[in-house]
């Protein structure tokens, strides 16, 4: 689930601080929004790739395990 637009303006605040003396403009919102999801994605692959990798590493039946994995990648390219 991608971050809302109020956990986004939380972040922002919580880096930028809440005293800024005006509201996020339209614009900025937009920016700040486009960064919180593109880290968030970058995110979900990494930890999708581990979970991946950890089937491919770890299964007690390699055919199960690489096909977990592979429907694990499948799914992240959706």
């Amino acid at each position: 689930m991608k971050p809302t637009q109020e956990q986004v303006l939380d972040w922002a605040n919580q880096v930028w601080g809440t005293d800024l003396g005006k509201p996020w403009s339209q614009a900025a919102l937009l920016h700040i929004t486009e960064l919180a999801n593109l880290a968030y994605e970058a995110g979900r692959k990494d930890e999708n790739e581990a979970c991946a990798k950890h089937f491919d590493e770890n299964s007690d039946t390699p055919y199960y395990g690489r096909h977990v994995a592979a429907a694990i990648r499948a799914r992240r390219e959706q």
